[in-house]
């Protein structure tokens, strides 16, 4: 694949789809420059020719390329939240590469070696400083079925100021805006919406901001410089899911569904679907046994 660039800032208020607006931007060029989707579709199906070694190399290169673009290019104010969205893909990257499976002796099909995943997460860490004008700590996270949805909400609060940014005395952008955060509420809330992880180890991994949290939703999807424009009704915000309440397929079914609405094309990975489904199967069928037996 073509080296991809990664736009210098700055972005207009002429952006023709959400994907042409900042946060979604950025992220779908940083993806195509590392071939996030190769390293997706070898950790959700064995993949004997996936080159792990030849994937590392080009991602530190593009990983230090992007640090280095920020700090020349990014004005100020994008600093931090292109820190979070690299510390975000780091976590996920580390994540990816747990999960894969690599030709061992034999031929046979083998988890990586935790000595291996070590080297590869400190070489990534390693690029974490201080560059010329940009300085990112890498804070390292555990990545939990939580990590995508704060990406997404980090993502769309930025997205959604932005349009904010563009609202002029006339209001001339205020219906791009109201329907922007309409949209994203519309798709991802309702009264029977629920949080299925409820590990709070990390503080409230849904809280980026006062005006960004899924724990005050009215707030973070609401669009002040439109006064104009009234708000409809919203949750307050998410719940936890009353997990002792659910099924164990459901709790499953929840898990998986969770974890893979946000990887892109997956489409394209049918070998992973018939896996992931295989997995659930095998693994609800002893319990569902046991509960027959049980209840006789």
């Amino acid at each position: 694949m073509a080296h991809t660039h990664m736009h210098a800032i700055p972005f207009t208020c002429q952006a023709l789809s959400d994907q042409d607006l900042p946060a979604s931007k950025f992220d779908k060029e940083f993806r195509q420059s590392v071939n996030f989707d190769d390293l997706e579709n070898a950790a959700l199906a064995e993949n004997k020719t996936f080159n792990l070694d030849e994937w590392k190399r080009k991602f530190l290169k593009e990983l230090t390329s992007s640090f280095e673009q920020i700090s020349e290019k990014w004005p100020y104010k994008t600093h931090e939240k292109r820190c979070r969205d690299f510390n975000y893909h780091a976590d996920y990257t580390m994540n990816l590469i747990s999960l894969l499976k690599v030709k061992g002796p034999h031929g046979k099909m083998v988890h990586i070696h935790k000595d291996n995943i070590n080297s590869i997460k400190e070489q990534i860490n390693r690029l974490f400083k201080k560059y010329d004008k940009f300085e990112c700590a890498r804070e390292e996270k555990r990545y939990t079925l939580q990590s995508p949805l704060r990406n997404d909400l980090d993502n769309f609060c930025e997205n959604r100021d932005h349009l904010a940014e563009c609202v002029t005395s006339k209001k001339q952008n205020c219906k791009r805006l109201v329907n922007f955060v309409n949209s994203k509420y519309y798709d991802l809330f309702s009264y029977d919406t629920c949080i299925v992880d409820s590990d709070t180890t990390d503080g409230k991994l849904l809280h980026i901001s006062n005006n960004c949290s899924l724990y005050d939703i009215p707030k973070t999807f609401s669009y002040p410089a439109c006064d104009n424009f009234e708000i409809p009704e919203r949750i307050q915000s998410i719940p936890y899911c009353p997990m002792e309440n659910l099924s164990l397929f459901s709790q499953l079914a929840a898990f998986v569904s969770d974890y893979i609405s946000y990887i892109p094309n997956l489409a394209q990975i049918r070998r992973s679907v018939v896996y992931i489904c295989l997995i659930i199967l095998g693994i609800s069928i002893p319990f569902l046994i046991l509960y027959r037996v049980k209840k006789k």
